[in-house]
């Protein structure tokens, strides 16, 4: 497992992890407002399965992928 930061006000700040396997099935709001509560400042990403997504990583973004219902289908994941 590599080793994920988030800049926050220009210093990186190591993440405690970097994946959130119990949200899979949770409504994609509670899955948002649990990362966010331990990380306030990274960006999360909702996206409704089979929508097309740049490729490229990022340290500072979680993406949600969600069904028709509006629930996780995905682990969520740092990238």
């Amino acid at each position: 497992m590599s080793t994920h930061f988030l800049i926050q006000q220009g210093k990186p700040i190591k993440m405690s992890r970097s994946s959130w396997p119990e949200l899979t099935g949770r409504p994609w709001q509670e899955a948002c407002a649990y990362i966010r509560k331990e990380f306030p400042n990274i960006m999360v990403q909702v996206v409704r399965d089979g929508i097309k997504v740049t490729p490229n990583e990022r340290p500072d973004r979680v993406r949600i992928c969600v069904d028709a219902e509006g629930k996780v289908i995905q682990t969520p994941i740092i990238g």
